[in-house]
C-alpha cells in the first residue's frame, strides 16, 4: 500500500474551540505522549497526545489529537508521529505564549 506523508506543524490553543478541555494552567508542564500505552510502538504512525502535569508530577488531563479522520472537525488535519522516531513529537510554545505547537504527519495509523 502506498503512503504520502505530509508533515506540517499543528498549532493547538491554549482555549481551543474544537475540543472541550479544561484550559491549561500556567506553572504546569504539558508533555507528548506517543502512542497509546497498548500498541508496542515502531516505525509505523502513532497517535500524540497532550498531557498536563502539575510541578510534582501528578497528571492534570490528558489531551488527545486528532489522529483518524472520524475525529476531524471541519478543516482540521489528523497528526501522527512515526512510533520509533526520537525526532517527531517534539513540543514547543509560540513567542507569544498562546499556542503548542507539535510536529508530525497526516498519515494513517
Amino acid at each position: 500500500m502506498r503512503r504520502f506523508f505530509y508533515a506540517f506543524v499543528a498549532a493547538l490553543s491554549f482555549q481551543s474551540a474544537a475540543t472541550a478541555q479544561t484550559p491549561f494552567t500556567q506553572g504546569n508542564l504539558v508533555i507528548t505522549r506517543v502512542g497509546d500505552g497498548l500498541v508496542t510502538l515502531s516505525s509505523k504512525a502513532a497517535p500524540i497526545a497532550l498531557l498536563e502535569l502539575t510541578p510534582t508530577g501528578t497528571i492534570v488531563q490528558t489531551v488527545e489529537l486528532p489522529f483518524k479522520d472520524e475525529q476531524l472537525t471541519g478543516s482540521n488535519k489528523k497528526i501522527t508521529v512515526q512510533g520509533s522516531s526520537s525526532n517527531d513529537g517534539n513540543i514547543t510554545i509560540s513567542a507569544d505564549g498562546r499556542f503548542f505547537i507539535v510536529t508530525g504527519y497526516s498519515c494513517d495509523t
